[in-house]
C-alpha cells in the first residue's frame, strides 16, 4: 500500500473557506462603503467572490478595488494565498521526491496469506519457551508458521529478507538492536521494517553471578526498579518512534502565521478605510467652505 499523499487537514481546509468568505464580504462592504462617501462606479459582489476564489487558484483578474483600504486587503490576501499554497506545494514536493512505501509485513496471517512468501528462525531460538509455544499451540496459524519454519543464522537472514518474500521470526529487542546498530544510518534510515504486532509469551532469562556475590542484592534492586518504573520499556518506546516516519497532514498549527496575517490586515484594512472617510469629509468640507 502506498503513502498517501499530502494534504490540508480538514480544519484547514475549513480555515481557508471561511477567510475566503470572510474577506470577499469585507473587500466588497469597504468598496461599497467608499462609493457612497466618494461616489463612483459600484463594485458588483459577484467580483469579489470570483476574485478571491481566482487569487486562490493563481489565476487572479483585474484588481476591483477602488481605493487604499481595498488595495491593502487584496495586496495581502495574495500574501495569505501564497503562504497557503507554498505550504501545500512544499509538502507535496517532499512526498513526490520520497519513494513510495509497501505494506510490511506485521503478523502471522500476512505471511500465510501472501503465496510463496517463506520464513525463518534462529536454531538457538527455538529451544525452551519458544519451542514450546510453537510445538504445542492449538491455532491453526500459529502450527502452520512452525511447520513452515527453517533454520538460518542472521546474515543469510537479512540478505533474504533484503531481497523480499522473506521474514525473520525472532525476538523484538535483539533483532532491534542488530538494525539499529548495523543497519541503520545517521538519518533514521533503513531498509527492514520490525512487526509492529509482536507475539508474546512467558520466557525467563537469568545473570550470570558467582554464588555469594555481595552486589547481588543490590544489583538485582536496581533491576527491579528500573523494569518496575518502566524505564525499559521506555527507552524501547522512545528508540521505535524516532524511527518511524509517519504522514502529517498540514493543520492550522502549521498554516497559522497566515491566518493570523490575513485577520490582523482586515483590521488594518477597515481602519484604513476609517481614515480614508474621515480625510475625504473633512477635505470636502473644506472644498464648501
Amino acid at each position: 500500500m502506498k503513502e498517501k499523499s499530502p494534504k490540508l487537514s480538514a480544519m484547514v481546509w475549513l480555515g481557508i473557506l471561511v477567510s475566503l468568505l470572510v474577506w470577499e464580504v469585507l473587500l466588497w462592504m469597504l468598496q461599497r462603503l467608499w462609493v457612497q462617501v466618494a461616489g463612483g462606479k459600484t463594485v458588483q459582489f459577484i467580483i469579489t467572490f470570483l476574485y478571491g476564489w481566482a487569487i486562490l487558484l493563481e489565476e487572479p483578474p483585474k484588481d476591483p478595488s477602488v481605493n487604499v483600504s481595498g488595495q491593502m486587503l487584496v495586496g495581502w490576501w495574495l500574501v495569505f494565498c501564497l503562504i497557503i499554497s507554498t505550504g501545500f506545494k512544499s509538502a507535496l514536493i517532499a512526498h513526490l521526491t520520497a519513494q513510495g512505501k509497501d505494506k510490511p509485513v506485521e503478523t502471522f496471517q500476512d505471511m500465510l496469506h501472501i503465496p510463496g512468501w517463506k520464513w525463518g528462525v534462529e536454531v538457538w531460538l527455538m529451544t525452551g519457551a519458544p519451542l514450546h509455544y510453537f510445538s504445542t499451540h492449538t491455532d491453526p496459524t500459529v502450527k502452520a508458521v512452525y511447520e513452515g519454519f527453517e533454520a538460518i543464522v542472521i546474515p543469510h537472514a537479512i540478505e533474504k529478507v533484503s531481497r523480499g518474500g522473506y521474514t525473520l521470526v525472532t525476538f523484538e529487542n535483539y533483532i532491534t538492536i542488530i538494525i539499529e546498530s548495523l543497519y541503520t544510518d545517521e538519518r533514521g534510515r533503513t531498509p527492514y521494517n520490525i512487526g509492529k504486532k509482536p507475539i508474546s509469551f512467558m520466557a525467563t532469562f537469568g545473570w550470570g553471578l558467582r554464588k555469594g556475590s555481595p552486589y547481588y542484592h543490590r544489583f538485582m534492586q536496581l533491576i527491579h526498579r528500573l523494569e518496575d518504573a518502566g524505564i525499559m520499556k521506555l527507552w524501547l518506546k522512545h528508540i521505535i518512534a524516532g524511527r518511524e516516519n509517519k504522514e502529517i497532514p498540514l493543520s492550522l498549527n502549521h498554516m497559522q502565521g497566515g491566518f493570523y496575517l490575513l485577520f490582523i490586515t482586515s483590521v488594518l484594512a477597515s481602519f484604513t478605510m476609517l481614515v480614508e472617510i474621515i480625510t475625504y469629509s473633512r477635505f470636502k468640507m473644506k472644498s464648501l467652505l
